[in-house]
């Protein structure tokens, strides 16, 4: 009717003063009766308005002052508008008193884009009680908020398990896919050849997800075998799956088997990506730095290690060849060039192994060919050129950096420590906290390290002060080098309360903390203390070879060899076998 179009328009335009005005008069008219469609375009203009109220107030005066009984769509449209709005309990009372398949569908819907989850589940059962189909949105939105909210066994049941919902599609059951492999690939596998066997098949996110998680279970052989049934399926691996394998096989030590993955990659119809050559060049380094690292553990003196000491040797060396062989091969003549990430990873990689010089013409190129470098590059050459102790080099390469990070600070101020030039360790520290940098636990702990070896006393109470009023809680390790600096002026009994002070703050000392002043005690020939201090140590951590000879060496000292005697029937008791400096020592 005219009335009809009249009341339409004038809410499509927002009047909605004249608009119930002419509702009224409209109703006045025993002949005129207004169809429920029109309150539920009021309803639904009233949401464009954004004016919820306005919209909820029109389902009451609906049926109390227009005696229109409220149809399904008048439902759909109020409960539209207040999930919009975010107002999900509201949407929960309107549905309760309309509760189809539509206006269920809906709310679950909502509750699930509002993070509502346990309401969400709690609709989803209800409406399976009530036999109601539930839509492939609300279905797949639920199962995914689940996966997202990390309730992976929720997902996996509403799902169904081994048999998915005709409801779910694609991108839900590969949500749940990914989600099961950071803790159950298994089930991860038992859902994707569920998808196969509906016809649903993997797309290469769902394979990169099973891979990955294979990878990080450490079953590198199925990820590889799962590689293989993803090409025969016709779907072919991308640059991310491939990344996954090589990761895995650096990780490994698997360095050949990754560097010839990737060069098979461009006959499998992908071609290696930067970040490919990148988790290689990454890979290679840092299995060539734990090499080294127990090369130098070898050197110790650790009797168990010597064979792989000297295997250690000749790996660290075969494993330079091969980076230097995998960064010709990618970047020499097929016109591929490093970006700064790879740069840095070769010259972090090259300063560690002190091989600085070379870090230094990789540098040049770097600088040559992309220009300035950034922090992080900046930081790994500054480490490099301090351990050399190139101090005036790496304090011009330090001017040089646009914004120094709190590493680059803090690498400078260690190094005016070693150096023993506090006044430059005053002008870098002052010079971070003027650019802004708040002070970290690590530049805390060496500035209170370098102050306590130079006994600036005042300074350390200053620093500490700071620390706390920062909010910086100290570690262990800080009140070791208050404990160590106490226990080297003969302070044992400042050095006792700060262990209590430790225990008090829920900090807990660790081997060293305790080594560190039974030392003390032991050089001052205070072994019943050392006793004292060795029975609460157990309870708190475990002994070390260290511990043990510096009892035995205060014990010898004393020529008690009867006290010596039962402490080292107690450490064979206590299942602990001391290193053979310790046998050495007590023989």
């Amino acid at each position: 009717s005219s009335y009809a179009r009249v009341i339409v328009g004038l809410a499509k335009a927002w009047q909605f003063e004249q608009m119930w005005d002419l509702m009224e008069e409209m109703d006045k008219r025993a002949h005129l009766h207004i169809p429920a469609g029109i309150f539920s375009t009021v309803i639904k203009c009233y949401g464009r308005a954004g004016d919820v109220k306005g919209a909820v107030a029109t389902l009451k005066r609906m049926s109390d002052d227009f005696s229109c009984t409220p149809v399904a769509r008048t439902y759909e449209a109020l409960i539209r508008v207040v999930m919009d709005a975010g107002q999900c309990d509201t949407a929960l009372s309107v549905y309760r008193a309309m509760a189809d398949r539509v206006t269920y569908n809906l709310v679950a819907l909502g509750c699930c884009r509002s993070g509502r989850l346990d309401t969400c589940v709690e609709i989803y059962q209800e409406m399976r009680s009530r036999g109601f189909r539930v839509s492939h949105l609300a279905f797949n939105s639920l199962v995914c908020g689940l996966c997202k909210a990390g309730r992976t066994d929720e997902a996996w049941d509403v799902l169904g398990k081994s048999r998915p919902s005709a409801c779910a599609d694609a991108v839900t059951l590969s949500t749940v896919i990914h989600a099961l492999c950071s803790s159950d690939c298994d089930r991860a596998l038992e859902l994707m050849r569920a998808m196969q066997a509906q016809r649903v098949p993997p797309n290469v996110v769902t394979y990169t997800s099973v891979i990955d998680g294979l990878c990080k279970a450490g079953r590198r052989d199925a990820a590889m075998v799962l590689l293989q049934q993803m090409q025969a399926a016709g779907c072919s691996p991308n640059t991310v799956t491939y990344n996954c394998l090589i990761h895995s096989l650096c990780k490994a030590g698997k360095l050949e088997d990754a560097f010839a993955l990737l060069r098979s990659m461009p006959s499998k119809g992908c071609t290696p990506s930067i970040n490919n050559k990148n988790t290689l060049v990454s890979g290679i380094c840092k299995h060539a730095i734990m090499e080294r690292q127990r090369r130098e553990f070898g050197k110790l003196g650790q009797a168990l290690f010597s064979e792989a000491m000297q295997e250690s040797c000749s790996v660290e060396e075969d494993t330079l060849a091969l980076l230097y062989t995998c960064l010709e091969h990618m970047f020499g003549s097929n016109g591929d060039r490093p970006d700064k990430r790879t740069y840095s990873i070769v010259i972090h990689f090259l300063c560690k192994a002190d091989k600085v010089l070379e870090a230094a013409r990789v540098w040049r190129a770097m600088v040559k060919r992309l220009g300035q470098a950034d922090a992080v590059t900046y930081n790994s050459f500054l480490y490099g050129l301090l351990k050399l102790n190139n101090l005036s080099e790496a304090a011009r390469l330090f001017s040089e950096i646009d914004k120094p990070t709190l590493v680059s600070y803090s690498l400078l101020v260690h190094a005016y420590f070693k150096a023993g030039d506090l006044s430059k360790v005053e002008e870098v520290y002052q010079a971070a906290t003027g650019q802004g940098l708040r002070p970290d636990l690590a530049l805390y702990n060496i500035v209170l390290h370098g102050l306590s070896g130079a006994k600036q006393e005042a300074g350390v109470a200053h620093l500490w002060a700071e620390m706390l009023n920062n909010g910086v809680s100290p570690s262990v390790a800080t009140y070791t080098i208050l404990i160590h600096a106490l226990c080297r002026d003969n302070r044992l009994q400042a050095a006792r309360q700060i262990i209590d002070k430790m225990k008090g703050q829920g900090v807990l000392p660790d081997a060293i903390t305790y080594n560190t002043l039974l030392h003390c005690l032991c050089k001052n020939e205070l072994l019943d203390e050392a006793h004292l201090l060795l029975r609460e140590m157990k309870q708190h951590c475990s002994y070390t070879p260290a511990t043990w000879n510096i009892v035995i060496d205060g014990i010898l000292e004393q020529r008690d060899l009867g006290v010596a005697q039962r402490i080292f029937s107690q450490l064979i008791r206590d299942g602990f076998f001391p290193a053979h400096l310790t046998y050495d020592a007590f023989v």
